[in-house]
C-alpha cells in the first residue's frame, strides 16, 4: 500500500503488471523507496523528499532549496 501511495504521489513511477497481475520493481525503483523511507526516517516530509528526488543539476534555485532545506532539518535534529 505504502508504495502505491508514493506512486499517487509522484515519488515512483507507476510499474507495469505482469501477466500474473504482479508488480516488478527494478533496480532504480528500488533505490528510490530507500531513499524516501531513510529521508523520511530522519524527519523530512515527503514534499522535501519530492523537491530532493526532483533536484537537478543545472536548477540552482532546486538546489539552494534543498539545502536549505536539509540544513534546517539538521539543526532541527541536533536540538
Amino acid at each position: 500500500a505504502t508504495v502505491r501511495y508514493y506512486e499517487r504521489r509522484g515519488l515512483l513511477e507507476q510499474t507495469a503488471r505482469t501477466s500474473a497481475g504482479y508488480r516488478q520493481y527494478g533496480p532504480e525503483v528500488v533505490r528510490r523507496l530507500r531513499f524516501i523511507k531513510h529521508a523520511q526516517a530522519l524527519g523530512f516530509a515527503l514534499e522535501d523528499v519530492q523537491r530532493m528526488l526532483d533536484l537537478r543539476a543545472d536548477d540552482p534555485a532546486a538546489c539552494a532549496s534543498v539545502a536549505a532545506t536539509t540544513r534546517e532539518k539538521i539543526r532541527t535534529v541536533r536540538q
